[in-house]
């Protein structure tokens, strides 16, 4: 339990005297680093102030504010209102959790979806240079034809110049 050293000076509201230092306790959370208001340490003077049907009678028990007590947390009692909180925290960590969860599964959607996108330029790559492999044999190919057929008209030329000659 930790007592703020802030809250020391004493008030005075319609004539009663309240020390906040000794009305108000604070509670800090050695993993949160937060301070959570317990309440105060004695049974409060004034009655509770409630209205019917509100949602305060809906969070809080009709009994009033105990001090500690051994069935909670640091020994203080948990009144519905901090089971609310509570259940609200875990809804919250929970949805923390399941954005995490979204934001791994995305990153692992995106890092899938790379590397087929890769793959596939990879595989497009190799379609296209078995492509020009293919035309490049088909070119030479082509052009020791041309060069056997010139080869040939030449030999036909010389064989007709001769030919004449005689």
């Amino acid at each position: 339990m930790f007592k703020s050293g802030f809250f020391n000076l004493s008030k005075t509201t319609m004539g009663d005297s309240i020390d906040v230092e000794d009305s108000l306790e604070l509670e800090y959370d050695m993993w949160d680093g937060q301070f959570d208001f317990v309440g105060p340490q004695e049974t409060p003077v004034r009655p509770r102030i409630t209205s019917d049907g509100s949602l305060i009678e809906d969070l809080f028990t009709g009994s009033p504010l105990t001090p500690h007590l051994s069935t909670g947390l640091n020994g203080g009692k948990k009144t519905a209102a901090h089971l609310w909180c509570d259940n609200l925290s875990d809804q919250v960590q929970l949805l923390q959790q399941q954005v995490t969860t979204l934001a791994d599964t995305q990153s692992s959607t995106d890092e899938r979806y790379a590397r087929a996108k890769a793959e596939n330029a990879v595989g497009r790559l190799r379609g296209v240079a078995e492509t020009l492999r293919a035309n490049a044999e088909i070119s030479a190919r082509s052009a020791k034809e041309a060069q056997e057929a010139a080869g040939e008209l030449a030999a036909q030329l010389n064989a007709a110049r001769e030919a004449r000659c005689w």
